[in-house]
């Protein structure tokens, strides 16, 4: 039987695939921006704190080869956040978070992300890094990889 939260997340409008092939400087948000494609030569470079690509909906993020996102010198940088304060995430085909391209939170700063996964509910789809992929977070209490607690995948 589905909860609530989820089946409010599955009457949700499908939004348009959000292909971006050329250099970004906004983050993208799936809820309201539908599946994130980063394909060769697209790239998102952000220098704030928070995500530069949040995953909050049943939609994919998907970085190609030759794509990019960064979030250079900044404290509380975040990656790829995984947000499912707002209920249980049901990606796709599991597809999730899929990446071959380069994700850097390299520079000054603490505390970055480079994928965390948070909110308490449920994401069932996959995290995967292929080869190829790059994963690059420097900075005192920084973590490649996070899953916060009472969440599950």
């Amino acid at each position: 039987m589905l909860s609530a939260a989820t089946a409010a997340l599955m009457a949700m409008p499908a939004l348009a695939d959000n292909d971006i092939t050329t250099p970004v400087k906004k983050a993208q948000v799936t809820s309201t921006d539908g599946n994130v494609y980063i394909e060769s030569g697209g790239s998102i470079a952000i220098k704030a704190a928070g995500p530069v690509v949040t995953l909050n909906s049943n939609n994919v993020v998907q970085f190609n080869g030759g794509s990019s996102i960064s979030n250079y010198d900044t404290a509380s940088a975040y990656g790829v956040l995984i947000d499912n304060t707002a209920g249980d995430i049901i990606s796709p085909n599991g597809t999730g978070f899929q990446s071959v391209g380069t994700l850097d939170l390299s520079g000054k700063g603490t505390g970055k992300y480079g994928v965390a996964v948070y909110g308490g509910h449920t994401f069932l789809g996959s995290i995967t890094m292929l080869d190829g992929s790059v994963l690059n977070v420097v900075g005192d209490d920084s973590t490649a990889v996070y899953l916060s607690r009472f969440t599950t995948i």
